[in-house]
This record gives structure tokens, C-alpha cells and sequence, in this order.
């Protein structure tokens, strides 16, 4: 028997097997968005740290939001195609648990080799779990509705800059930066499970099509034009956005605890921005 629910905002979201609060399952989907943004982010915030702790330079120490980067954009792609046909709650757990173990190896790590070999793994869902999150919203809601919700899972990222980082890298400076990675582990967790209660009665969304099929998308001109701009915009943040850390305390003269402002700052930027697009 199939059912429906509508939420406060004329939202409705239909299951096979009982009724999804859509405002719930966003609500997760955004927390699950922050954890993944954080880690993305976390390492500029507490590069120092990492740097001094595994004995390499700032520029080296760097390279983890490189290989994060070339990680999502390289594997985050095939991943996707290849998951086209797992169902959803298998697909949700298996990313998370990629997520997870990466962030806890990353904690432990001993050397900059690990830490890179775990970056790595941390990366592999990235993009895969942010894709599944938006169809996954946008099939809980009326068309009408879909824009909103987007923007809504988006904010996690926003969030993850205003909050994450800022409060990752304090963690990182107080207790050490390898708790904060650990902590965020532990909050994926939580999160996951919350999300796959909230959304076990969720429409299943339809079965990909073939690898080719997928792949053809990218001779499309305007894909590869849209394509082309978000990646020149985001490697223009990020250049600086890895170094802001030590650029703010060996150049600009701003101590490390100050350092924490200065993002929350930053993320309050990238929040208004996104709510005003």
C-alpha cells in the first residue's frame, strides 16, 4: 500500500512502506553534507599541526586537500557509475563506512604515506554520497519544491565552513588535530543511522542506466562548459583557502587562537552567499 505525508511546507514524500517526514531526512542529509564538508576543509584549519606532527612542510602537509581534490573529481565519478544499481540504505552505509574508516586512519596515523593513503579513502564517497543526498531530497518533495531542499542539503557545506572548520580547528589546537578528525568520525556515526531511520520508507529512485549511457553525458558541450567554471572557481578558493592557516599567522601576524575567528568569518560569507544564489 503506498502512502503519502506532507509537511509544514506542502512538501510530501511517498514510500511502499509507510509515510517519510521529509523535513527529518533533509534535516540528516544536512548534517551528513556538514560532517563530509568538514573533513573536506578541516585540513587548512589545523595544517600547522599536521605539518610539525608528521614532520614535513606546510607546502607538503598541502598536498592532503591535492589528493582529497584529485580523489572526488577522478574517483568520485566512477564510484557514482559503478553504484548506479546498489539500493539505497546498502549504497548509504557502505559510503559512510569508507567515510568513517578513513577518518579514524587518518587519526592514527603515523606518518605523512598513511595519512595520505587514508585521505584518500575518505575521499572515494565524497562526491558520490552528496549526489545520492540531492536525489534523495529532491524525491521527498513536490517539483515545486526541489530548488528549496537543494539549497537546504547545500547549506551543509556552508555550515561545514561557518562551523566545521572552526570549531574542528579548535579542537585541533586544544586537544590536537588528530581528536578532531576522530570526533568527526564519531558524529558521522550518529548521523548515518539517524539518516537511514529517517529515510528506510523513502521512494527508491530509478535504476541507472548503462556505464556509456552515463559517460555520454560529458560530450555535451554546456556539461562540460558548467564544468570547466565550477572547477576554475573552486581551485581559485582553495588555492588559498589550504594556506589561509599559516598565511594568517607567519605573514598577516594573527595568532593561532585568532585564527578560529577569521574562519567562522569566511563561512559566514559562504553561507550568505549561498542562501542569496
Amino acid at each position: 500500500m503506498v502512502t503519502e505525508t506532507r509537511n509544514q511546507s506542502g512538501t510530501q514524500a511517498t514510500g511502499s512502506a509507510g509515510t517519510t517526514n521529509a523535513n527529518a531526512a533533509i534535516l540528516w542529509m544536512l548534517l551528513a553534507v556538514f560532517g563530509v564538508g568538514t573533513v573536506e576543509y578541516l585540513v587548512a584549519g589545523v595544517l600547522p599541526d599536521i605539518s610539525s606532527d608528521v614532520g614535513v612542510g606546510n607546502s607538503t602537509a598541502g598536498l592532503l586537500v591535492t589528493i582529497y581534490a584529485v580523489t572526488v573529481v577522478i574517483g568520485g565519478p566512477l564510484l557514482t557509475i559503478a553504484t548506479t544499481r546498489i539500493p539505497r540504505t546498502p549504497l548509504i552505509v557502505g559510503l559512510m563506512a569508507l567515510f568513517i574508516v578513513g577518518n579514524i586512519g587518518t587519526a592514527l596515523a603515523p606518518n605523512f604515506a598513511t595519512l595520505v593513503v587514508f585521505r584518500v579513502i575518505t575521499a572515494l564517497p565524497h562526491a558520490t554520497f552528496f549526489a545520492l543526498c540531492l536525489v534523495l531530497a529532491t524525491s521527498l518533495v513536490e517539483p515545486e519544491f526541489q530548488g528549496r531542499v537543494i539549497a537546504r542539503v547545500t547549506l551543509g557545506l556552508n555550515l561545514a565552513t561557518v562551523l566545521g572548520v572552526p570549531l574542528g580547528t579548535l579542537i585541533g589546537t586544544q586537544l590536537g588535530w588528530r581528536w578532531s578528525f576522530a570526533i568527526i568520525a564519531v558524529f558521522q556515526l550518529l548521523v548515518t543511522a539517524a539518516l537511514i531511520a529517517s529515510t528506510r520508507n523513502a521512494p527508491q529512485s530509478q535504476q541507472g542506466g548503462s556505464v556509456t549511457s552515463e559517460l555520454r553525458v560529458f560530450t555535451r558541450g554546456p556539461v562540460l562548459w558548467a564544468i570547466g567554471l565550477t572547477a576554475l572557481s573552486q581551485a581559485a578558493l582553495f588555492v588559498v583557502f589550504t594556506y589561509i592557516s599559516p598565511y594568517l599567522t607567519d605573514h598577516a601576524g594573527i595568532s593561532l587562537s585568532t585564527v578560529t575567528i577569521v574562519l567562522f568569518v569566511f563561512g559566514i560569507g559562504s553561507v550568505v552567499g549561498n542562501q542569496l544564489g
